[in-house]
């Protein structure tokens, strides 16, 4: 048992390095760890920590069958991993496989009862509607996802959905309200240090303000973010 820890905290550290040949190395490593081991638990554990980095890595066919291996597990928790990673799969591989993608994670979260699994699925869901310009549904389904964050106190997930939201209604024409929203983003990010949400919120307010004529408060945006990078440097 020992030697298994030490092995999969070499793998793991190998997958966070950030470095392509030793997050492949990692992957293989998982892939041999697997192969090993007898516990079917133990071997959806890796399929886990592993999967979305054969997606990032552009290993497809391996990633398929973890995604495969997972979805079937009796597992609530392994399956609705492998739904998720279905997804990030579909939109890397085949988008004509991405809704059934989603429209299946959202039945195995509902299945399974967990609502932050719920969230997440309905989330991904209403990306998809926004990006195939149904902006009206897409708003429906992030309120269903922000009223679920905010019941839960799960910030990150009430911030995307309400960034996402503000872009639906920007698709709208409604801008005043796009921008008022992504102002609201702005300040709770900022308020947890989420400085890449605050980022992107900002960024598209100054564009929406371009956009509308606001040139100098869209140049103010610019400004403050641009000593903001001069800060953190």
């Amino acid at each position: 048992m020992q030697e298994y820890k030490e092995k999969l905290y070499e793998v793991y550290d190998k997958l966070i390095s950030g470095d392509s040949i030793k997050r492949n190395q990692g992957c293989d490593e998982a892939i041999t760890l697997i192969n090993e081991l007898d516990n079917e638990e133990a071997k959806n554990d890796i399929r886990r920590m592993t999967v979305q980095h054969l997606i990032d890595l552009g290993r497809f066919l391996e990633a398929k069958e973890f995604i495969a291996r997972m979805i079937s597990s009796e597992d609530f928790y392994y399956r609705m991993a492998g739904h998720i990673a279905n997804i990030t799969y579909c939109e890397k591989t085949d988008n004509s496989k991405l809704k059934e993608a989603i429209l299946s994670s959202i039945e195995c979260a509902e299945m399974s009862g967990d609502r932050i699994d719920i969230a997440i699925s309905t989330f991904e869901y209403a990306k998809f509607l926004y990006i195939s310009g149904l902006n009206d549904e897409c708003i429906e389904k992030l309120s269903n996802v922000i009223t679920i964050a905010q019941e839960l106190n799960n910030v990150i997930i009430e911030q995307d959905a309400m960034y996402y939201t503000a872009l639906a209604l920007d698709k709208k024409g409604q801008k005043n309200m796009a921008l008022e929203l992504l102002r609201t983003v702005s300040d709770k990010a900022e308020e947890i240090r989420n400085q890449n949400t605050a980022m992107f919120s900002e960024i598209k307010r100054a564009k929406i303000l371009n956009e509308m004529g606001r040139t100098e408060e869209c140049l103010n945006i610019i400004s403050q973010w641009c000593d903001n990078f001069e800060t953190l440097k």
